[in-house]
């Protein structure tokens, strides 16, 4: 149980670190600039949708994935800027599309706004769906589908660890509650001698400490502790005289031994 709470607060390390490297983004195992691209289909207007969350504004094109058809497409800013929009190429039965500046230069980078919506409509009624986008910013490392899956999927992996170092903790702390030693009392001394009082056997020795734990701890008279005790009841005192007798002849011993080092303290 030890070398499991162990391993389990252990984990709290990978867990900070790859929790750090899903907020830093652009690292070898969190890749690419985490630019919070979403999109969502808004049938009503036969559009999508989509949204960033940058850091300020973006300059950037974008390269989206979808099925055949639709075309020709469009797209503006929710600022009214348009876009131009136009087929990169073929995909088995899907096509890339491409979203740049509206002039003639492909993949010329247009500024997405912060807080802007970018609205890409087709020409058609058939439903839109993206199946794989890319986000090409200026002076940052490519964001892409791929890279956003991989990123979220990072960040559980953060936090189960995490959670599973939390609960080693809590099991460190409460293991380490319920080990504390008991403060010094005269009870425990009792106690003490009743644990090293022993019968012929093991269910003697048992009987015999259950029996002063009743009288000395719990305050129960001898005759009710010996009530549960499956003897005779000539037996019964027999045993209890023997309990008490061995009790009696340890607490003595230790009484005079505890006189001898009262009596080495003396100034």
């Amino acid at each position: 149980m030890k070398k499991l709470r162990l391993i389990l607060m252990v984990l709290a390390a990978p867990a900070a670190t790859l929790l750090g490297l899903h907020e830093l983004g652009g690292t070898p195992i969190s890749k690419g600039y985490d630019t919070g691209f979403h999109w969502q289909a808004d049938p009503g207007n036969n559009r999508l949708i989509l949204t960033i969350q940058p850091e300020g504004d973006l300059s950037c094109w974008v390269r989206l994935k979808m099925s055949q058809g639709n075309a020709p497409f469009t797209a503006k800013m929710s600022t009214n800027d348009q876009l131009r929009v136009y087929k990169e190429t073929d995909d088995g039965g899907e096509q890339w599309i491409a979203i740049a500046k509206q002039s003639q230069t492909p993949q010329d980078k247009f500024n997405w706004t912060s807080g802007a919506s970018l609205y890409f409509s087709g020409n058609d009624n058939s439903a839109l769906a993206i199946h794989d986008w890319y986000v090409f910013s200026n002076n940052k490392s490519f964001d892409s589908k791929q890279r956003a899956d991989w990123r979220e999927e990072l960040f559980w992996i953060a936090a189960v660890l995490l959670v599973l170092a939390l609960a080693g903790g809590i099991l460190e702390w409460i293991d380490k509650k319920q080990s504390k030693p008991a403060p010094f009392s005269p009870q425990l001394c009792v106690e003490g001698i009743i644990a090293d009082v022993e019968g012929a056997d093991e269910a003697e020795s048992t009987s015999m400490r259950s029996i002063l734990r009743r009288v000395l701890i719990e305050g129960t008279r001898v005759d009710d502790a010996l009530v549960s005790i499956q003897l005779s009841d000539s037996k019964k005192r027999v045993l209890w005289f023997k309990t008490a007798g061995q009790f009696r002849h340890n607490l003595q011993f230790l009484i005079d031994e505890l006189a001898r080092y009262l009596e080495r303290t003396k100034p």
